[in-house]
């Protein structure tokens, strides 16, 4: 299921006009805990985005959605 997601990921970047004027992504990572993968300022092309995506890894464990969103509510 996790290259399905990525793959989910990478399409949705696709759909955008990724750089530093336009559309920036940030990713946050969540099982047991929720971590920045990476922030809206790291990457500056849609490239750049897809590659970060599909190197991410993945974690197991729980899915804490919650405290996914307070993360990304707390501006990191």
């Amino acid at each position: 299921n996790w290259d399905i997601i990525l793959d989910f990921m990478a399409s949705m970047v696709k759909q955008y006009i990724i750089g530093p004027d336009d559309t920036r992504v940030a990713v946050v990572i969540f099982s047991n805990d929720a971590t920045v993968y990476f922030t809206l300022d790291k990457y500056d092309t849609e490239t750049e985005v897809i590659e970060a995506i599909r190197n991410m890894p993945y974690e197991g464990g729980t899915t804490n959605t919650g405290a996914a969103l307070r993360l990304t509510a707390s501006g990191w």
